[in-house]
């Protein structure tokens, strides 16, 4: 049976006429990299942060690895959070729940893959030689480079059309709305009346008057839009955005519709991290091809968790669930996607992209604006310290804030395990303490080398102090008796 199938009709002579390698296209003018105003605009407007660049960016662009960090994520909700967040972060990644995984991504590789293709699937009822003039991706990530000649294709059979995903500012909450009815209605009509097979969605442009639709919003609502009207294997869809560079974003683009992914601001910061001294020891085509390696390999392993091997299967899988999201902004733009818990609609979406544009373009870029730029999210933890047990006093020594976040976690995990240990140890013992004297120093010795270092104390109306210590070098928690003390770990930002 399985020879009959394959010998049917001549597919090996079908691919080599008619496949086309990205390799094979010729090369296109490169873009001009935008100065540090221009760049710093761009984070802004699509959410950057220190943390992102130094944690999720940095590792990535440097090692060809995703950075690591600790299981799990305790942030609070996006739909509860005071401050703008992105889109990606009101979806969570299923996984099937087994001891252990479907598919080990590091042991299992030669079964993965992350190759793609580019152009219309065809009829797969009926296979015709014309359905393999495709473009074959390696990875589903493009370098700016790769995306500009994917931008220039023009061949028989492939032909691409470029839709912005923008809408007015002065339209308000209404214009995304409007926006997203103006990009289906284009996409249409570059299918049937162009005969386009590759559809760019992209968010560059963006100015005074023209905000970026969420990426994810674009993708998903046009993958979905096609679906209905009977479209949806006659293009693919390929992304140029500014707002994705985490693995999870990355994953969620392919797991609603898109092929191929240029996150375009994320190879700009990893150019002006060089040029800055930041990332050091490495080129710009180095960091590039380290950073789609890394961003692919991190699909991959999310895709593995559902027992998915390939890219191309993972692809409108929609292997996620929503929280935080109204109920009509499901229906009509992440259809069929799991939701148990209600939240916001479209124009709290809105709300959130205008406010990052109003902080990257309106007014000139002052240090505060550059400062708010560089704060922390939700990668990196803090301290928070509330009273709960009356058991005794408390003297704790911490180092805060590390470089890496999987050290912080390791780091915070451990002052827990001691202090939770010694409430249980002080609870059977019966002791009792005095709180202690309300001077606070400038400076504390390390117990293990005797090293002076800054500190900050922070009091609870109790007489309880805590010491910080902010040397990054000092792994020593010291901990004492407990008064009325709870520990909550927090991320910074919220």
């Amino acid at each position: 049976l399985k020879h009959e199938i394959c010998n049917a009709r001549p597919y090996r002579e079908w691919l080599n006429e008619h496949l086309v390698h990205l390799s094979d296209l010729p090369e296109a003018p490169k873009h001009d990299q935008p100065d540090h105003v221009t760049l710093l605009q761009r984070q802004i407007a699509f959410g950057y942060t220190n943390e992102d660049e130094r944690i999720i960016l940095m590792p990535m662009a440097k090692d060809g690895v995703e950075a690591i960090g600790s299981m799990g994520n305790d942030a609070a909700l996006a739909v509860l959070s005071n401050k703008p967040r992105l889109l990606y972060d009101y979806f969570k990644q299923l996984f099937a729940q087994v001891t252990n995984p479907p598919i080990d991504a590091i042991r299992e590789e030669i079964v993965t893959s992350s190759e793609t293709r580019l152009g219309s699937e065809g009829n797969l009822l009926n296979p015709q030689p014309t359905a393999c003039r495709r473009v074959e991706l390696k990875y589903p990530i493009l370098t700016n480079e790769e995306f500009a000649k994917i931008r220039r294709t023009d061949l028989p059979g492939l032909k691409t059309a470029v839709l912005p995903i923008l809408f007015r500012v002065a339209r308000g909450e209404k214009g995304l709305a409007k926006s997203m009815e103006e990009l289906c209605v284009m996409a249409r009509r570059h299918i049937e009346e162009d005969e386009a097979n590759v559809l760019i969605l992209s968010d560059r442009g963006v100015t005074k008057e023209f905000a970026p639709v969420p990426a994810l919003l674009a993708v998903a609502g046009l993958h979905h839009y096609l679906i209905r009207e009977g479209l949806r294997t006659r293009v693919s869809i390929v992304v140029e955005t500014g707002d994705a560079r985490e693995v999870h974003h990355f994953s969620l683009l392919i797991g609603y519709g898109a092929s191929a992914i240029n996150p375009y601001v994320a190879f700009e910061t990893i150019d002006g991290m060089i040029r800055e001294a930041l990332l050091t020891g490495i080129d710009h085509k180095t960091a590039c091809k380290n950073l789609v390696k890394a961003a692919s390999k991190g699909v991959v392993k999310v895709m593995s968790k559902m027992g998915i091997s390939a890219i191309q299967s993972y692809r409108g899988a929609q292997v996620f669930e929503a929280l935080g999201l109204n109920q009509s902004v499901i229906d009509h733009y992440f259809t069929w996607t799991a939701t148990r818990v209600g939240g916001i609609g479209l124009d709290i979406v809105a709300q959130e992209v205008l406010a990052r544009h109003r902080a990257a373009l309106l007014g000139t870029l002052d240090p505060e604006k550059q400062r708010a730029a560089q704060q922390g999210r939700v990668v990196r933890g803090r301290l928070a310290v509330a009273p709960r047990l009356r058991l005794g006093t408390l003297e704790l020594l911490v180092t805060y804030p590390v470089s890496d976040g999987a050290i912080v976690a390791a780091k915070l995990t451990a002052c827990l395990v001691v202090v939770f240990m010694l409430i249980g140890a002080t609870a059977l013992a019966g002791c009792a303490a005095q709180p202690v004297a309300p001077a606070a120093p400038a400076a504390a010795t390390r117990p293990d080398d005797g090293i002076r270092v800054p500190v900050e104390y922070y009091r609870l109306d109790n007489g309880l102090k805590v010491v910080l210590s902010r040397d990054d070098s000092a792994p020593t928690v010291t901990v004492g008796l407990f008064y009325r003390i709870g520990f909550r770990i927090e991320p910074r930002g919220r």
